[in-house]
């Protein structure tokens, strides 16, 4: 008999040790499912080429959407629609408008010195950069619409 009682109660403590043994692992894998998913859309401190917040990094792109072509562009035109963009970020954004611009477009010139002579190239790269983190905010370019 004593093999008998055995078999139920160590069947019953294994089963109790692989459900907690389980719930340790879904925690666990729980636990990381939300870490990754929080960690994916934070922000990180800074924005774009060291620009220290949203505002400097505003004034910046739109100094950099300025410089690329500084003729006044055609209703519709892709530039045209990201400056537009960043004044309305930079306005979003409250505080001293004139300071981020002042401050994008200082930090914009160092980085041009920088690039030693290749500042159409630097344009080019920084207006691609600041055009994919337009889109990341939910910029919408009708210039890039198909219909």
């Amino acid at each position: 008999m004593r093999k008998a009682a055995q078999g139920p109660a160590r069947l019953f403590g294994q089963s109790v040790r692989g459900i907690l043994g389980l719930g340790a692992v879904l925690v666990i894998v729980a636990g990381l499912f939300i870490k990754l998913t929080v960690d994916q859309f934070a922000a990180p401190a800074g924005g774009l080429f060291g620009t220290p917040d949203a505002r400097v990094e505003a004034g910046y792109c739109l100094s950099v959407a300025q410089d690329i072509s500084p003729a006044v562009q055609l209703p519709g035109s892709y530039i045209r629609e990201a400056r537009g963009f960043w004044q309305r970020r930079l306005v979003d954004q409250g505080g001293d408008l004139a300071g981020g611009v002042a401050v994008g477009r200082a930090r914009l010139a160092r980085d041009i010195l920088r690039a030693r002579g290749r500042t159409r190239e630097w344009l080019e790269f920084t207006m691609s950069e600041c055009s994919y983190k337009a889109l990341s905010h939910g910029a919408w370019f009708q210039a890039f619409d198909d219909s």
